[in-house]
């Protein structure tokens, strides 16, 4: 007898947790349709209300992919970048056009949503590409050899003071030593030999040790590199004697 009974009280104890179970359940995905629900409404909210200011968002998703260059590869080809940008713009296309023409709401609203990350994405991939593009039109020749002395004939564009107190000239050269003309850098900054340095404009003879530029010491620290690739320098170094003033005369 009392066997049966506690057989029953088992029984019942575990349709109370089945019956909670369901309770649980049925509160989790009304729960959960109330939320999506939610969203919707208020996605919905956001595109009638704020659709002529996502526009706005444009500038931000450039200037992003712009500066997320600097994280890229300098011999990243541009290239894939702008047909990438191209590719995202036709998405946004095409998915416009099929918003307009779905009678479904709630798959007008998908779509449109899609076309406008492909909107976004496209000038993420614009600004990346302008940034490659940028660091390919400043591309210059740099010297190879480190080791034997140019002897470099340029115009002083810079004149500079450096912490220890010597000077520094930033040069547009005109002739390099052993170097063909299509393959000679279009600038070099050396640090000077010589008390007295030459002004601005003058036309230089020097005799230097040069080298490409180099790069961060540290990960995160200034990178001499890439700021002078920017500024078109293709070598840096110093003078192994005093530079010569060969014409005063600006070119």
């Amino acid at each position: 007898m009392a066997w049966a009974f506690e057989k029953e009280a088992n029984q019942g104890t575990e349709q109370a947790k089945k019956r909670g179970l369901r309770r649980l359940i049925t509160r989790h995905c009304e729960g959960e349709r109330c939320l999506r629900r939610w969203m919707q409404d208020r996605l919905q909210e956001i595109r009638d209300q704020d659709r002529d200011r996502l526009v706005l968002w444009l500038p931000v998703g450039f200037a992003f992919g712009a500066g997320a260059t600097c994280s890229v590869r300098a011999d990243d080809p541009a290239l894939v970048w702008v047909i990438l940008t191209f590719l995202a713009l036709g998405i946004w296309l095409v998915c416009s056009l099929i918003a307009q023409r779905t009678a479904d709401q709630r798959l007008a609203t998908a779509i449109y949503s899609l076309g406008l990350f492909s909107l976004f994405a496209a000038a993420c991939l614009g600004g990346g590409a302008s940034g490659l593009l940028r660091a390919e039109a400043a591309k210059a020749p740099r010297v190879s050899d480190v080791k034997t002395p140019y002897v470099l004939t340029g115009y002083v564009e810079q004149i500079d003071r450096t912490q220890r107190g010597t000077w520094q000239a930033k040069i547009v050269v005109e002739t390099l030593s052993r170097t063909r003309v299509e393959a000679q850098p279009k600038s070099v900054r050396i640090a000077l030999a010589q008390d007295e340095p030459p002004k601005p404009g003058q036309k230089i003879r020097c005799q230097a040790i040069l080298r490409p530029p180099p790069g961060a010491v540290v990960p995160g620290a200034n990178d001499h590199a890439r700021r002078a690739w920017f500024q078109g320098l293709g070598g840096v170094g110093y003078a192994l004697r005093p530079c010569r003033v060969i014409d005063t005369s600006p070119p």
